[in-house]
Formats: structure tokens, C-alpha cells, sequence
């Protein structure tokens, strides 16, 4: 692999994790952006921060919002994906199921 292939690959990589930030951050803690992973105050790390915390705190709606936030974020970086791939990108999205 050259060079511009490595830094091509580079950017990719960084702009599909930037596309996984939220400019309001994570509630109670704003300062951290990402929504996959952040740090727990013992800095042990914390998948799915947002929707976790919210769960553990028992804000089922607010779990269901921040899950929203995080799948529009996976569409967007997807999309981003599939376009520097050179794949067509879906035509559709699926639709969500309803809630029971």
C-alpha cells in the first residue's frame, strides 16, 4: 500500500469516527461527544454511554431517544462509508419497527 493509500485510509477512518460524535454531547456530560464509547468516571470504558446511562437511571424514553440519536449517526457514517467505497447507497431506509 503507498503512501496516499495510507493516508486516504487515514482520513476515511477519522471521518467515519468524527460522524459518530454529537456536537450536545452525552447528557450529564456534554464534554464527551461520542456515542459509542466514552470513559466512566473510574475511566473504565463505557460502550453505548447515552442509552446506558439512561437505562441504568431508568429514563426508558430518554434511552429511546439517545438510541435514535446513535442510528441516525450509524446511517450518516454508513452512507459516508459506501460513498468513499463507491457503493450505491440504499434507496431506502428501513423503517423502524413500532414498540409493543
Amino acid at each position: 500500500m503507498g503512501l496516499t493509500a495510507v493516508r486516504d485510509a487515514n482520513a476515511w477512518l477519522l471521518s467515519l469516527e468524527r460522524a459518530l460524535l454529537d456536537p450536545p454531547g452525552i447528557p450529564g456530560r456534554p464534554w464527551f461527544r461520542h456515542l459509542v464509547y466514552a470513559p466512566l468516571p473510574s475511566y473504565e470504558a463505557e460502550t453505548l454511554p447515552a442509552i446506558r446511562e439512561a437505562l441504568l437511571e431508568g429514563r426508558v424514553d430518554s434511552a429511546g431517544l439517545q438510541i435514535q440519536r446513535l442510528s441516525e449517526k450509524l446511517r450518516t457514517a454508513i452512507a459516508a462509508a459506501r460513498r468513499a467505497a463507491g457503493e450505491p447507497s440504499p434507496v431506502a431506509r428501513p423503517t423502524p419497527r413500532p414498540s409493543p
